[in-house]
């Protein structure tokens, strides 16, 4: 009887071992999914910061292509004025060419002629008369003062020797004086239609006195085409000038405008790859670096290049204060390796620690650490001491393990 509860005895320790044996592993299974989760947070902002600098690049492409639709529609509107500018050339043309046969233009004639008798220009709107004989323009007043036309040998030139025919004739009973008297009395002249302005003219002119128009020819004097097509070409000059003078403006903004942006976009993009060259070529870029290679070692169960990071003086130290070297570390290490299946470490909340205790060649690191695998979880704040030295070969190796 004594024999049998013995062995009883013996069992049901047996299966208390195995319960709680049972219940860490379950503990740190819990803590390997939690240290899953937080290394899947780093991998998280690693992400958001690729795509934050996506985004920027995203930008600055976004402002070339508003660059380039500024650019079109500048070209869009320099192509309208183009046209505008040569359909408004070509109605110019076109007007001043009517303007040639209109018959109601009465003043084009006289434009830039200059008055014979007061040697002065006549200007537009101003009184003038055109000899209906030679077709000289003077100046209303001019003409009044002169008594007639001021051309040498004009029959209208009042020094002009006057030929009178008188042919012979019987004058009956009339007095000397009744024939002078009848010589003096001026008659009436017929007067007809200038054909361009309309006016009433005295017959026999050759010129129309208030246009210019040649009656006989029936047409407008040569000169008066070459000065409106002088006119033509004077307009069609400046205002080319003034097309190109505008086009060259806007073409020296656009390309100002274009080159500053340029600028601005070379520069911070010269800002943020010296910004990233300077964080990769940082110690604390190195440390961190050499903190994830040692994580991924130990996932991998790696166990020559988990040993490479750490110091030959390795120290770790664990949440129930024990302290164990490297040689035991080494051995808890392995015997993981060979009895875990699956290892999976997350690092979160990584920064660096600067204080009283750190030097150039020794830095202190801190974490939160979740430990995973199939029969064991573990989660706290791990705290790491690394140095950098000829004993190290200049690598950074991780010479303190504290674990809380």
């Amino acid at each position: 009887m004594g024999i049998g509860y013995w062995v009883l005895g013996i069992g049901m320790g047996m299966l208390g071992l195995l319960g709680i044996e049972y219940w860490v592993l379950g503990i740190r299974y819990l803590i390997s999914i939690l240290s899953t989760q937080s290394q899947y947070s780093v991998l998280n902002t690693q992400y958001s910061i690729l795509n934050t600098q996506y985004s920027i690049l995203s930008i600055q492409h976004s402002i070339l292509s508003t660059q380039y639709s500024v650019l079109n529609t500048q070209y869009s509107i320099l192509s309208i004025q183009h046209s505008i500018l040569s359909n408004s050339i070509l109605s110019t043309q076109y007007s001043i060419l009517n303007t040639l046969d209109d018959p109601e233009t009465k003043y084009d004639f006289i434009k830039n002629k200059t008055c014979p008798y007061c040697q002065s220009k006549i200007k537009q709107g101003a009184d003038f008369i055109v000899c209906s004989n030679c077709g000289t323009p003077h100046h209303k007043e001019c003409w009044n003062e002169n008594l007639g036309c001021t051309t040498y040998g004009c029959t209208n030139n009042p020094l002009t020797e006057k030929k009178v025919t008188v042919d012979s004739q019987d004058v009956g009973n009339e007095t000397v004086e009744s024939l002078r008297a009848s010589l003096r009395t001026s008659h009436t002249q017929n007067l007809i239609e200038c054909q361009n302005c309309k006016s009433k003219i005295e017959e026999g002119s050759t010129y129309c006195k208030y246009c210019g128009f040649n009656v006989i020819e029936n047409k407008i004097p040569e000169d008066r085409k070459a000065d409106a097509k002088k006119e033509f070409e004077k307009e069609f000059k400046k205002r080319y000038k003034d097309k190109i003078s505008v086009t060259r403006k806007r073409l020296l903004i656009t390309a100002g405008s274009f080159t500053f942006l340029i600028a601005v976009i070379a520069f911070l993009f010269y800002l943020t790859v010296n910004k990233l060259n300077s964080y990769f070529s940082s110690e604390d870029y190195k440390i961190e670096n050499i903190v994830y290679n040692w994580k991924d070692a130990w996932e991998d169960k790696d166990l020559e290049r988990y040993k490479s990071f750490l110091t030959e003086d390795y120290t770790y130290f664990g949440k129930d204060g024990k302290k164990i070297d490297l040689k035991e570390k080494l051995k808890r290490i392995e015997f993981t390796f060979k009895n875990y299946k699956k290892i999976e470490i997350d690092i979160s909340d990584f920064k660096m620690i600067n204080d009283s205790t750190t030097s150039e060649s020794d830095k202190k690191v801190q974490f939160r650490e979740n430990y995973v695998s199939e029969k064991f979880k573990e989660n706290g704040i791990k705290t790491l001491r690394l140095y950098k030295g000829e004993e190290t070969g200049g690598e950074w190796k991780i010479y303190r393990e504290i674990f809380e």
